[in-house]
């Protein structure tokens, strides 16, 4: 493989190395050549696309790449130990070399340029084989750190869609999940499959959980430019926290504990429910999934605008996991009976199914919240979830 050496710098902020160099069009192209096959090893990463005009655009970048024109940079993640990171010389060109080149297939992304590459691979035949690009990679120890790396890239990029950018980084955890949280399945879009018991989520949901953790919000107003902005300086501003990705994890393994232990209430002797007709309904809602996330992030970085320092996130979010794993300990030592009693499931599905709206979504999304925001609060103290579900009333 030609590579040719320009430039090392550390991102001591999230501690990560930018390296950037030159290498052949061709041994580009191999090297890349599976993660490109994955949709550049990052599910949810967009397609080549067929558009008249995306193809017209990649035609002149060819045409333009033959007349000696330089591409931007495409840029590629790599994820190493910490081992490794820790005996890095920033000055040893070799070092890097070995660790590129040692990159699993599979751990390598195409974090920006999958279009770009695509044009090449369209048009190798046409290329001259001298022909030169420029690489860089963003070696890091975990994938929060690439997280901010994406997002920092595409900050200036207008427009910017923050879901899709975050549904294209978060692909890559669900495989920890399965380490992380062996209870939890995530369903991809692909699969055609539906949630059938509890611990099962569909992927591209929990891209917005990620997200609304990072803003602390319950919803984020995707199409409103000026929400998106804020949105992204706060996800940019959490996810530098090299602690994010565990307080996210934690959340996520307590909220599929929840679910588990509230689907042993497995029916309950009322005809009148509409919505909520036994334990499982609870966390097969999305606002619900949503108001137990904000409502976490909101307990451990406090609320939109307000900046704890970092020990004092470490400190909620260690008397968060205390309070609710004890409460999960509670009812899975109660009866059924019991857990019907402390559920309250009834109260809940009459409240929801008798809001009059024509924002159902906003409500519960906000009912939620509020609910989970008393739980956080009282946690041990609450014999049922009656005040929870009353919160809004």
């Amino acid at each position: 493989m030609e590579y040719q050496y320009i430039d090392i710098i550390k991102d001591n902020r999230v501690n990560c190395f930018s390296v950037l160099r030159k290498m052949n069009v061709r041994e580009f192209l191999n090297y890349i050549e599976v993660a490109y096959s994955n949709r550049g090893g990052i599910e949810g990463q967009r397609a080549p696309l067929k558009t008249k005009t995306a193809m017209s655009i990649r035609k002149r970048m060819i045409e333009d790449l033959k007349k000696g024109a330089v591409l931007p940079p495409v840029v590629l993640g790599i994820i190493i130990s910490e081992e490794i990171m820790e005996n890095l010389d920033i000055d040893s060109e070799s070092e890097f070399l070995k660790v590129i080149k040692n990159a699993s297939p599979d751990e390598i992304a195409i974090i920006d340029g999958m279009q770009r590459t695509t044009g090449l691979l369209e048009s190798i035949e046409e290329i001259s084989k001298e022909t030169k690009i420029r690489v860089e990679y963003w070696i890091a120890t975990n994938m929060n750190s690439l997280i901010y790396r994406m997002l920092v890239l595409n900050t200036g990029q207008i427009p910017w869609n923050l879901r899709k950018q975050l549904e294209v980084v978060f692909d890559q955890l669900i495989s920890k999940f399965s380490t992380r949280i062996p209870s939890m399945t995530l369903l991809k879009a692909d699969d055609n499959n539906y949630r059938k018991e509890a611990g099962q989520y569909q992927a591209h949901e929990f891209v917005e959980l990620f997200i609304l953790f990072g803003t602390r919000k319950h919803k984020v107003e995707i199409q409103d430019q000026l929400a998106e902005e804020f949105a992204k300086l706060d996800l940019i501003e959490a996810s530098s926290n090299n602690d994010f990705l565990m307080y996210f994890f934690g959340v996520a393994d307590l909220l599929v504990k929840l679910d588990i232990t509230f689907s042993k209430v497995t029916k309950i002797e009322n005809e009148n429910l509409l919505k909520f007709k036994n334990g499982k309904d609870i966390f097969k809602s999305h606002p619900a999934r949503v108001g137990f996330v904000a409502a976490c992030s909101r307990y451990i970085f406090g609320k939109p605008g307000i900046e704890r320092e970092l020990i004092r996130q470490h400190d909620k979010f260690k008397v968060l996991n205390r309070d609710v794993n004890l409460l999960i300990k509670k009812l899975e030592n109660s009866s059924i009976e019991e857990l019907k009693l402390f559920m309250e499931i009834e109260e809940l599905d009459e409240i929801i199914t008798n809001k009059k709206s024509g924002k159902v979504g906003e409500f519960e999304r906000e009912f939620f919240l509020k609910a989970f925001e008393i739980l956080l609060e009282e946690n041990v103290s609450l014999n049922n979830l009656s005040p929870c579900w009353r919160a809004l009333v």
